[in-house]
């Protein structure tokens, strides 16, 4: 909803103790939203700031856990000023992320929304606030890092922070995996002495009709 990508859009700045009140006049809403009160809504638990050093760029990692049932999936934003600029979607970027995170304090299931901030950010985003002035190569001097980088260098630190539920997930993945090709597909038995180099792609099929297709590629 336009609710929502207004919240998203605004999230680091939603988080400010000194947000101002923000309200939606939509001419098919039944009665104004208060965009305050949404935002509170669909956050599940506390805010999680951390640092990320990447060469001589500081970064802050900012970690919310969104109620599942108002966001579809896990999302890292890029930021520059406070506001979002690129979105990317963490579950390609972590394959063996599960769906939903059960939140300890709440005992819903919920998704990340992983802000991530910094001074190079801030002055590399481009005049019209789409995206960012830096290199497009995949790696790079740290001194001057590419966004690709920029974002594996926070999935990296992400995978280290939910290294226990990505274990689990893994290995959940890799008894379906094997259990699929023993008990129905044994003419890729071949492949499981080499499954580990092949678990993450595999990992990301949606069902037995998907995970055929890509043992077959």
């Amino acid at each position: 909803t336009l609710a929502d990508r207004l919240i998203r859009h605004f999230l680091l700045l939603f988080l400010r103790p000194s947000c101002p009140s923000m309200v939606l006049i939509d001419d098919d809403a039944d009665s104004p939203i208060d965009l305050n009160e949404r935002h509170i809504e669909t956050k599940a638990s506390e805010v999680v700031t951390e640092p990320l050093q990447l060469g001589p760029h500081s970064l802050q990692v900012v970690t919310i856990r969104a109620k599942s049932s108002d966001q579809d999936t896990h999302r890292l934003h890029l930021c520059a000023d406070g506001y979002e600029v690129n979105m990317v979607n963490l579950e390609k970027r972590l394959p063996h992320l599960p769906d939903k995170i059960l939140d300890p304090q709440t005992g819903h299931g919920t998704r990340l929304a992983v802000c991530v901030t910094g001074e190079i950010l801030d002055k590399k985003v481009n005049e019209h606030r789409t995206g960012f002035n830096l290199s497009n190569e995949t790696t790079g001097d740290l001194f001057e890092p590419s966004e690709e980088q920029i974002i594996k260098e926070v999935c990296s630190h992400l995978e280290r922070k939910l290294e226990p539920i990505l274990s689990k997930e893994r290995e959940q993945s890799r008894t379906r995996i094997r259990k699929f090709i023993t008990e129905r597909r044994p003419v890729y038995r071949s492949l499981l002495n080499n499954l580990e180099e092949h678990l993450a792609d595999l990992s990301l099929s949606q069902d037995d009709n998907d995970l055929d297709l890509r043992l077959n590629r």
